[in-house]
């Protein structure tokens, strides 16, 4: 429903922009006012008030001899004052004849005030400008001193750079409006126009990025282009081609009922804490936009429905403004709480993996230490009967020498196995070092691999397989063996036992 309203206004504002352009006044057609001010601007006198700027050049001269600017700038040249003056006097006419008021060279006759022209529209101009500054320097304090900021000390607001454009754009906009309705010149006139359009056409942007949530840069550059192509053509149009006040109106109006229809639409469907201030500003511009259609003469030469809408904007910006102080704050808070639930999962995970890896370490060091107990318990559990059976055998009894050779094989077996481990573990490279090149762990200092307890257990076992070795050979040759006793092998399976003991309890 509200869209089809806004759809109607839209139709309407164009269609009345359409037929209400009128490229002449019927005041400029009077033959009075038009004799009034040949006469004048011959002869420098409208009645009894002559203008002296009409028949000399006073300003001519050294630059002592002028007067200072500031006077200067409330008198206007020879032919704006008999406009003026001839205007005045033949509105009094007309009103004494009942008639109503006429425009003269497209303005309603105005009266002035310390030589501004339309002095209501100039205050109500200058008010916006203050209103606006007040809400951009507001907005940069609730930005940077009041909201937290990133680490780079930037806002997390992503269109704070639009509105800070934004606002620049429009307090130079109530600039040159209130320089140009204290004097319509041909250059006040195309700056007021062209300052006017192009923040027109900036707001249209603003709104597409803001309602639509657009975020990326290249989607911001592939709305923003054409919006800007636009405006820049219609701008060098009306300056370098023809100013055409029909043509530069359908344009704003437009461009200004499609930015209210998005925030409109926007504030239908979101669920913003401030959509009550949308809607008011919303509906109460769509409102005092008719004042810049439907015209109407100044009331007592000062309040005409320009004015009245200059001065229907000042409530209006305030609010604007406060809207987007309160759109920062939403988008600040919202992103903060994403950003701490993204912090939050971030910290579960890593505390998820950091058990996890734990676990995992835990289970790898009881591992090591199964296999360490594994391989003592078995070397010993070997040694103990290999001792046995190798003292007990003979050439009788072959089979024993037999076992024991093999258990002494399986013992040296299992430290070769453990050594391979450990090297693998602790990534040992081979180097030709002297006096014996061996492996060595990879660090800058010389490093050999295998601790004492190692090597000396390597050893015993290898000398325990030969020793078994040489038994077997003899038995088998129905000799006797010349080595009848071989105790410290076991004696050194104990003492690994208890050295294992002595290093867990460390």
């Amino acid at each position: 429903m509200a869209l089809c309203y806004w759809k109607a206004l839209l139709l309407l504002l164009l269609l009345s922009c359409l037929f209400s352009v009128s490229y002449s006044s019927l005041g400029d057609a009077d033959p009075n006012y038009r004799a009034c001010v040949g006469e004048c601007e011959i002869s420098g006198c409208v009645g009894q008030l002559c203008f002296p700027q009409c028949n000399s050049s006073s300003n001519t001269g050294p630059w002592y001899t002028q007067e200072p600017l500031y006077l200067q700038w409330q008198k206007w040249g020879c032919q704006g004052d008999c406009r003026y003056h001839c205007m005045v006097n033949r509105e009094k006419e007309r009103e004494t004849l009942g008639q109503p008021p006429l425009k003269y060279h497209g303005k309603w006759p105005f009266k002035r005030l310390l030589g501004i022209q339309e002095p209501a529209s100039v205050a109500f101009s200058v008010l916006n400008l203050a209103m606006h500054f007040h809400g951009w320097i507001s907005f940069f304090i609730t930005l940077y001193y009041k909201l937290p900021l990133r680490e780079d000390k930037t806002a997390y607001y992503e269109y704070v750079g639009l509105w800070h454009i934004y606002g620049f754009l429009s307090m130079n906009s109530w600039f040159w409006s209130a320089v140009f309705h204290t004097r319509d010149v041909d250059i006040t006139e195309r700056l007021d126009y062209s300052s006017a359009i192009a923040v027109i056409g900036f707001s249209l942007i603003v709104s597409i990025l803001r309602t639509f949530d657009v975020r990326v840069e290249a989607a911001r550059v592939m709305v923003s282009a054409p919006v800007l192509a636009f405006v820049t053509t219609h701008i060098l149009y009306i300056n370098f081609y023809k100013l055409d006040y029909g043509w530069n109106m359908i344009v704003c109006v437009a461009m200004g009922v499609a930015q209210l229809l998005l925030w409109a639409r926007w504030a239908a469907v979101s669920r913003h804490p401030s959509n009550w201030k949308l809607w008011v500003v919303v509906i109460a511009t769509g409102l005092a936009m008719l004042l810049e259609i439907y015209e109407f003469p100044p009331y007592k030469g000062y309040f005409d429905a320009h004015s009245i809408w200059h001065a229907a904007t000042v409530p209006l910006t305030v609010l604007w403004w406060s809207f987007i102080r309160d759109d920062a704050e939403f988008r600040t808070s919202s992103l903060l709480k994403k950003y701490k639930t993204k912090t939050k999962d971030e910290e579960m995970l890593v505390n998820s993996i950091a058990l996890d890896i734990e676990s995992k370490l835990l289970r790898a060091s009881r591992t090591k230490v199964i296999i360490e107990w594994s391989l003592v318990i078995t070397n010993l559990m070997l040694e103990i009967p290999s001792c046995v059976l190798d003292q007990i055998s003979s050439t009788n009894k072959p089979l024993y020498t037999l076992a024991a050779m093999s258990m002494s094989l399986l013992s040296c077996l299992l430290c070769l196995v453990d050594l391979l481990h450990k090297g693998r573990v602790e990534r040992v490279v081979w180097k030709w070092s002297w006096p014996i090149p061996w492996f060595h762990y990879p660090t800058q200092r010389p490093n050999r691999f295998g601790s004492f307890p190692d090597m000396v257990g390597l050893v015993c076992a290898l000398c325990q397989t030969f020793l078994t070795a040489i038994n077997y050979s003899f038995i088998t040759h129905t000799d006797d063996s010349p080595i009848k006793f071989s105790v410290w092998p076991i004696l050194f399976a104990l003492g690994l036992l208890c050295a294992l003991f002595i290093k867990r309890s460390s």
